[in-house]
């Protein structure tokens, strides 16, 4: 199953104090989307970041790895809640 998305994607915060290029940027619709998401980026020693809305101050979803995006779904059932579910 191939995952569609957006290679070396320019991402910046709502605030537009924090941007980067990612090399990959997902917005995935089911949990098996986001497993396959992670499988496959430790499978090429990249690195997963998760943001929501791009509010964020901080730099912590700053990366040039893989960067998955809870927009398109929402927050209750976006990769956040779905990785919540995995992990629990």
């Amino acid at each position: 199953m191939s995952i569609p998305y957006r290679a070396n994607y320019s991402w910046r915060n709502h605030g537009k104090n924090l941007s980067s290029t990612v090399a990959r940027y997902y917005e995935p619709a089911s949990a098996a989307e986001v497993q396959q998401i992670v499988k496959e980026a430790q499978q090429y020693g990249r690195k997963v970041r998760v943001v929501g809305d791009s509010h964020s101050w901080s730099p912590l979803a700053v990366t040039g790895d893989y960067l998955i995006s809870e927009a398109a779904s929402g927050p209750a059932s976006g990769p956040l809640a779905i990785l919540e579910r995995i992990v629990a």
